[in-house]
């Protein structure tokens, strides 16, 4: 009997999508923390040059 579905209700297949949801996560919370940085420097970068008028 092929039950539908089976294979999703797997221990193996479930671990799985667990870690590419955790490897999916941690690569959006790198290119956020890279565009606040970009951000930041720029902010920084643009306090520095006013300070120097």
């Amino acid at each position: 009997m092929n039950q539908s579905g089976a294979t999703a209700g797997s221990k193996e297949f479930s671990s799985r999508e667990q870690a590419m949801e955790n490897q999916y996560a941690r690569q959006k919370e790198q290119e956020q923390l890279k565009a606040l940085k970009a951000s930041l420097d720029a902010a920084a970068a643009a306090k520095k040059q006013e300070a120097n008028k």
